[in-house]
């Protein structure tokens, strides 16, 4: 080529050349490179990590131990117990399941590791908790390098200055296996690929162990399980690192130094004081410069020529040249990309999220992949330093340039996107608060609401109704409000002390108040969303309640009103020996008792939807609620004064004794029907209940406790009903003694076909108070109810026995005042016959 080393490193062309399209595929070669390099250590951290953590939380046997690193630690628990066992103070947590609870665990980690000096740039709570895997391996390495190193430096004494662990074990590293075959510390990368530096620092403090010798031929997995075994058995370390993960192309620095870490804590070490390098040579630090006395003392050239370099080091420098600038292109593109990244700022939340989000990918990138850039300066300082390599002057100033140019870049890299990272917080974070404003402006208005139309039920079928046209507007709105609610809980909050600085005053929250604000939003969303499902089953049921209530109120009204006038009109009537009068009344109740059964069925409905409607309405202070109960009082007392005016009709057209052809209804019929009549659903209802409680399972059998209960007590009512007709028709007592008969047979005959529903009745409500019991609930009405049902149906019995009796002793006075009158004029006969005979004689 043309132009000399030096010159292409310092030309403007560089740049050109390297960013040209016959460079392109090179680079995008490299940088794949770097990204498998990148995954590979992820990997081999993951392990690493997860089982130095596992170890240190061995102290807590109430810890389950951790499986999957990245999602474990999501919710912070684990992260405040492991602080717990390292600083030895007890940290408080959120035991909660939701987003908020988690970034509240997670903030209270980075406090207080913020209080140990340790300050997390670029990691946010919600990094954490959203389960990023470079940013949580890069938070557990924070923690391991403080407290692991704490560890070590206290068994070491360094000089005032020397608070850098990884020099100072790199430097104990290399003081401890000097004059070892084979062993070159450099790094904490390739320089334990083949195992003799593990093995050279076991042996260097426990010579007894092994011989040395022994293993210079082994392969490298021989010797790095060897040296793993040995510090497993002997020093009790853990294997925190596997052989194929050190003899891989890519160590992980991060892991190979955490086992030195723990080497260093377990071998037989005391008062070590490794002299810093740094203030004994000329000069080996990283940092670049034009001038080039800063670099190492060089021999004169007269012994350069003398000692020509060797084809190893040729290789060597060439190698570093070829990865620096290829490193550096790299770097160019990256420029290049973030030079082109679209500026503008939408107003659309999710776009700027999207934006956010992308830049800080790019930005974990180039923290990731920062140690790339670290390491190929550390080579060329190396180079330059090195009393073991020689350069050429030009050969100095060309890696010392490119070294310049690589570093310049990197900075400005790094600065711009600082710069585009605060500019994008400052814009998402103004549109996340006027996101939370507006929501808890939505949530002030329809808490509001609620209080004014929705927190009290209506006690009229119009209110009830516009109370359900509202809370079905509310469900509308909650979710149209579902996004945001959505949104709020990937709200993106980053703890940056040095983005802080920079936000916008109109910011008006901190992260701490924000995170607060969030779970007050989040605790009243809730609420209004159980407050909705809740009101919204109550209406419902309410609604349908009134509904049945209005239509059976209406139907009892007008029926019982109709049927009112119609007796009244009976009783009035004084022609009852008129034919068609007495037809037309005897026709009046066959209608009238063929519709009773329906009327009693609709006033026991209207019980049922009152006793539904007191679970939900408090009698002390409903009036609507008490009014509609009084009128069901009411139809009840109605009822009752309808059948005793129909008896009373029933037995004045029984007295007119009305001679006709007509064949009406006798006394007895009707007495039948009112014995047969009203107990006919009873069956029914009291069947379906035991058929339900068989075959329906236990979550059906709750749901339908109520159901149940209001059924027992419309099955329990009707046989009070009819226990009260058949007590009337047994007072009664005709006087003909072959009716009574008929009378006391067919309620003798219906009673016995009613026994055995009756005792699946009272069986029923005996389930029905042990439900009561196990559910803490008031039974002692319903026991009172069901022990008075008992008795009555117990006396009835006894009644209808008694009846029994009377008839027979009816019949036998009958039979005995027969026979007594047959005896009598047989006796007269015989007397009178006699009187004859003397006569004639």
């Amino acid at each position: 080529m043309s132009n000399s080393p030096s010159e292409r490193s310092s030309s403007p062309e560089l740049a050109s050349a390297m960013m040209g399209d016959e460079m392109t595929d090179d680079a995008q070669q490299f940088q794949q490179i770097i990204r498998d390099r990148r995954y590979e250590r992820e990997d081999i951290q993951k392990k690493a990590f997860t089982k130095w953590i596992n170890n240190r939380l061995a102290e807590k046997s109430s810890t389950p131990p951790v499986t999957d690193l990245f999602q474990d630690l999501r919710d912070g628990v684990i992260l405040l117990q492991l602080l717990e066992v390292l600083t030895g103070n007890e940290c408080k947590r959120e035991n909660g399941k939701m987003r908020v609870h988690h970034i509240e665990n997670v903030n209270k980690v980075i406090a207080i590791l913020n209080e140990h000096g340790i300050k997390l740039l670029s990691i946010s709570s919600n990094d954490i908790v959203d389960g990023n895997a470079k940013l949580t391996l890069a938070l557990i390495w924070s923690i391991i390098q403080y407290w692991q190193g704490k560890d070590v430096m206290k068994s070491a004494e360094t000089d005032a200055e020397q608070t850098n662990i990884e020099k100072f074990l790199l430097a104990w590293c290399q003081e401890q296996t000097k004059g070892y075959k084979g062993v070159e510390i450099n790094d904490f990368t390739r320089s334990w690929q083949d195992g003799l530096a593990f093995n050279a620092l076991i042996h260097k403090f426990r010579p007894d162990l092994f011989d040395y010798d022994d293993i210079l031929q082994n392969a490298s997995a021989r010797n790095l399980e060897h040296a793993f075994s040995v510090a497993k058995n002997v020093f009790k370390i853990d294997r925190y690192l596997d052989v194929e993960d050190v003899i891989s192309d890519y160590p992980d620095k991060k892991s190979i130094l955490m086992y030195v870490m723990c080497l260093f804590q377990q071998l037989p070490t005391s008062n070590i004081i490794i002299e810093d390098k740094e203030k004994t040579e000329t000069s080996t630090t990283t940092t670049l410069t034009d001038d080039t006395t800063s670099t190492a003392t060089k021999a004169p050239e007269e012994e350069i020529e003398t000692q020509p370099r060797s084809d190893d080091d040729s290789m060597r420098l060439k190698t570093f040249q070829t990865n620096i600038d290829k490193v550096l292109k790299w770097v160019l593109n990256l420029e290049n990309e973030l030079d082109t990244q679209d500026k503008t700022l939408s107003d659309d939340l999710k776009t700027i999220k999207e934006q956010f989000q992308s830049h800080e990918e790019f930005m974990v990138s180039l923290t990731q992949d920062q140690n790339q850039i670290g390491e190929i300066l550390l080579e060329g300082n190396q180079l330059l330093t090195s009393a073991n390599f020689q350069l050429q002057p030009e050969e100095i100033s060309e890696v010392k340039e490119k070294m310049k140019v690589l570093n310049d870049h990197w900075e400005s890299l790094r600065s711009k996107s600082l710069e585009r990272q605060a500019v994008l917080h400052k814009a998402l974070m103004k549109l996340q608060i006027d996101q939370i404003e507006s929501f808890d402006a939505w949530l002030t208005q329809t808490e509001s609401r609620i209080s004014t139309d929705l927190d009290i039920l209506e006690q009229n079928l119009t209110g009830i109704n516009r109370q359900y046209q509202q809370l079905a507007e509310l469900q509308d709105e909650l979710v149209s409000q579902q996004q945001i609610t959505e949104s709020l809980q990937n709200m993106i909050i980053v703890i940056d002390d040095s983005l802080s600085e920079n936000l916008d005053p109109a910011s008006k929250y901190s992260s701490t108040e924000i995170e607060s604000k969030l779970l007050t939003l989040s605790e009243r969303w809730a609420q209004i969303c159980n407050f909705v499902q809740t009101r919204w089953i109550q209406l419902q049921e309410v609604k349908i309640e009134f509904e049945q209530i209005h239509t059976n109120l209406d139907k009892v009204e007008k029926w019982l009103a109709t049927k009112e006038d119609e007796v009244n009109k009976m009783q009035e009537e004084t022609n009852l020996t008129d034919q068609e009068t007495f037809i037309q009344q005897v026709n009046t109740l066959e209608k009238t008792e063929s519709e009773m059964a329906d009327m009693r069925q609709a006033i026991l409905l209207l019980n049922g939807s009152l006793q539904v409607l007191s679970q939900h309405y408090d009698s002390s202070t409903a009036t609507e609620y008490n009014n509609l109960s009084n009128q069901i009082d009411t139809f009840e007392k109605r009822w009752t004064k309808l059948i005793d005016n129909l008896e009373h009709c029933s037995r004045l057209l029984k007295s007119a004794n009305l001679t006709s052809s007509v064949d009406p209804k006798s006394d007895s019929e009707l007495t039948h029907n009112k014995i047969t009549t009203t107990v006919e659903e009873t069956t029914t209802t009291t069947t379906t209940y035991d058929n339900t409680d068989e075959s329906g399972d236990k979550k059906e059998k709750t749901d339908n406790e109520n159901t149940v209960k209001l059924e027992f007590d419309v099955s329990a009512r009707k046989y009070v009903d009819w226990i009260d007709s058949i007590e009337r028709i047994l007072s009664e007592k005709p006087s003909n003694t072959e009716e009574r008969k008929n009378i006391i047979q067919e309620v003798k005959t219906k009673y016995v076909s009613y026994d055995d529903q009756f005792k699946s009745l009272v069986q029923t409500g005996i389930a029905i108070t042990k439900e009561l019991k196990d559910a803490s609930e008031d039974s002692t009405e319903h026991e009172s109810a069901l022990r008075s049902l008992e008795n009555r149906w117990q006396e009835l019995s006894q009644l209808i026995v008694n009846y029994e009796k009377d008839v027979e002793l009816a019949d036998f006075n009958a039979e005995l005042e027969a026979i007594t009158k047959a005896r009598n004029e047989y006796q007269t006969w015989i007397d009178s016959t006699s009187s004859n005979d003397e006569l004639q004689v």
